[in-house]
């Protein structure tokens, strides 16, 4: 209604309501008058009646002026006087009112404003027509449109609803659509015909001649064509219901090739769990290896480093076992890259700031990477902090640029760069891949031969390479995915072929104070010795142990040692009150290096405790994070890194 009309049927009730009130009255829709501020002055037979009042004077007596024993909705009440109060006049006005037994009713109301000589408003008048019952059969059909149309629409199984004569679509679900590769529009209002889906062009004609002669069919085999022209074999059943006053054909198709595929992609998770089962079992020998290795490890680089220390460098065997110590380092490297495969690493992670800690490896990376290869490094300003252990940044950056480098065959660039985003939910819903939040991306790209699409969806599967056989582990992409996942991240990668690859890392900012990266000084940092305190040392491996007290005592402790958690309970009950540091192994027999000390603790709250393992466990760990109260030195450690360690967990205040 146009505000002039409107205008009109207000004046024209305001009419009868001044110069004929005994017919209001009477009337057999509700009238009122009331106060601007809701309360009633007048009302009419019919508006107590539709509130559920026996008279008009009962309905008047019990509104208070705020109106809330009328309305339902406060606010509806509000914006009703709004607009009388901005226009003059209201034009069925939709809301529900309360009746008399505390139920709710729909009704309409058109209403005026009616000033004094100097236009002040003294009072409203309005009809109020109850149209509580047409509200109930619009919301019904209304809602029975919605069910049949969500479940139209959302029906895993594609359906059509189509005309019987003529084959044209009067609407699709998505499922269909897709099936055969159009969009819902490109279809919606064409005939089959035009679009060629019938493989059997007479076999549409005949469905729908069973459909007006029988009004169903059932499970008919029937042959369609993809927009791409490839033949999908389906079951048909379809049934005639009315549309709008019109017999349509309604079809349900059965995609036998889903059947398959489901089939298929059964067999794809079977497959997927078997492989996932040989993972976990390699992985557990990986990591038991590994444990082995470092221990052995340890002692070579251990007693190494003792003679080392004894030997000047002048002696003829000081460079052989400069060589001995070396070889066993890079040993200990690759001990931890086993570790990473079979996420059986220990991190203890930090608050780094990301530039800094990047910044500290470039050196080492330009050293990785063939000379005719450009890297450039771009910082992004004023990043975010995340929480990491440093060493992860170090494998991440190693294993992708080395890809990188290998995916450029002769001149080259590599670049490496740092930047904030922040992706809310919204843009996240158009965009799967990523997940809310503010992120530091840590980016590595390349100008290289780039990959297939084929390949993306075996990417990070482990044991995956595209290079030549022995030219490549596949663990490297794999274990960037394990690391990145261990922190809370995720990743995406694009690639073009023959323009090269961007592998982009998002890892969550984390909301606390950086924590500066170690200084030169730092980490010159002269190797402190003990004040003659009293180490209890665990260790199952005779040959750790040995070592271990070898390199306190050459720190000026006095060492008690303990080859098993029993003897070490022994020890403790003789010096009770005495010994001031526990180091021990987390994985022992009899009992684990956790539980030892939390026995120790009981009778001596003040003992301090250090841990030491070459592997990841449960007893310290949640899925290979050290807990940051945790005291712990990985293995293989050297004496300078055991020596910083004593002597920081003994300044710990308790």
């Amino acid at each position: 209604m146009t505000d002039q009309a409107s205008r009109h049927s207000i004046q024209t009730h305001s009419h009868h309501l001044d110069n004929s009130p005994e017919i209001l009255m009477d009337a057999p829709i509700g009238f009122f008058m009331s106060t601007p501020k809701g309360r009633f002055l007048s009302v009419n037979q019919s508006l107590a009646r539709m509130s559920g009042y026996n008279t008009p004077k009962e309905l008047i007596g019990l509104i208070t002026d705020t109106g809330s024993q009328f309305y339902t909705d406060p606010a509806d009440m509000k914006a009703f006087h709004r607009l009388l109060e901005i226009h003059g006049y209201v034009v069925d006005f939709e809301c529900q009112l309360r009746h008399r037994n505390g139920s709710a009713y729909w009704t309409s109301t058109s209403a005026r404003v009616i000033k004094d000589a100097s236009g002040t408003i003294v009072h409203y008048q309005g009809f109020i027509t109850d149209i509580d019952s047409s509200k109930k059969l619009e919301k019904s059909l209304r809602e029975s449109e919605r069910r049949f149309s969500k479940i139209f629409k959302a029906s895993p199984t594609p359906q059509v609803i189509s005309d019987i004569r003529t084959g044209k679509f009067i609407d699709v679900n998505d499922r269909w659509a897709d099936m055969l590769g159009y969009t819902r529009e490109a279809l919606i209002g064409r005939t089959s015909d035009e679009l060629g889906i019938w493989v059997d062009a007479e076999e549409r004609k005949r469905i729908g001649a069973r459909l007006q002669h029988q009004g169903s069919f059932k499970d008919e085999p029937v042959e369609f064509r993809t927009r791409e022209g490839h033949s999908v074999m389906t079951l048909c059943s379809g049934v005639t219901i009315e549309l709008l006053g019109r017999e349509v054909m309604l079809l349900m198709i059965y995609d036998e090739t889903e059947r398959h595929q489901a089939s298929q992609e059964q067999k794809r998770l079977q497959d997927q769990l078997n492989h996932s089962q040989k993972m976990e079992s390699i992985g557990h020998l990986a990591g038991g290896v590994a444990h082995e290795f470092n221990n052995m490890l340890n002692v070579i680089l251990g007693y190494s480093e003792l003679l080392l220390e004894e030997i000047e460098p002048s002696e003829p065997l000081y460079n052989s076992l400069k060589e001995i110590h070396n070889a066993a380092r890079r040993s200990a490297d690759i001990a931890r890259q086993l570790q990473a495969f079979a996420r059986k690493q220990t991190i203890a992670p930090g608050v780094l700031d990301l530039n800094g800690t990047i910044e500290s490896i470039m050196k080492m990376l330009r050293c990785l990477i063939r000379e005719e290869i450009e890297l450039a490094w771009f910082p992004g300003s004023d990043i975010w902090p995340v929480r990491m252990d440093p060493s992860q940044i170090n494998q991440i950056l190693t294993n992708l640029c080395l890809n990188a480098c290998d995916a450029i065959s002769e001149n080259g660039r590599i670049v490496i760069e740092t930047k904030k985003y922040s992706f809310t939910q919204s843009f996240c819903l158009n965009h799967p891949e990523y997940i809310p939040g503010d992120y530091v991306l840590l980016g590595i790209s390349d100008d290289g031969c780039g990959m297939k699409k084929e390949i993306f969806s075996h990417l990070f599967e482990p044991f995956f390479t595209t290079k030549g056989e022995g030219a490549g582990s596949g663990l490297g992409l794999s274990t960037v995915y394990g690391m990145v996942k261990q922190n809370n991240g995720f990743i995406n990668v694009s690639s073009e072929t023959e323009k090269g690859t961007s592998v982009s890392i998002y890892l969550p900012r984390y909301e606390a104070e950086i924590i500066s990266a170690k200084t030169k000084a730092e980490t010159e940092r002269k190797v402190p010795r003990g004040q003659g305190e009293l180490v209890l040392v665990v260790e199952d491996e005779s040959a750790i142990l040995k070592l271990a007290v070898e390199m306190l005592e050459n720190l000026e402790y006095r060492v008690l040692p303990a080859i098993s958690p029993s003897v070490a309970m022994l020890l403790a009950t003789k010096h009770l009150g005495k010994i001031s540091l526990l180091i021990t192994d987390v994985v022992m027999p009899e009992m684990s290096g956790r539980e030892l000390a939390d026995q120790l603790q009981a009778s001596c709250p003040d003992l301090k405790t250090l841990f030491m393992s070459g592997y990841t466990s449960d007893v310290i760990a949640h899925r290979g994070v050290i807990d940051e109260v945790i005291n712990f030195i990985p293995k293989p450690f050297s004496i300078r890194e055991l020596a910083i360690k004593v002597h920081d967990v003994l300044q710990q205040a308790r």
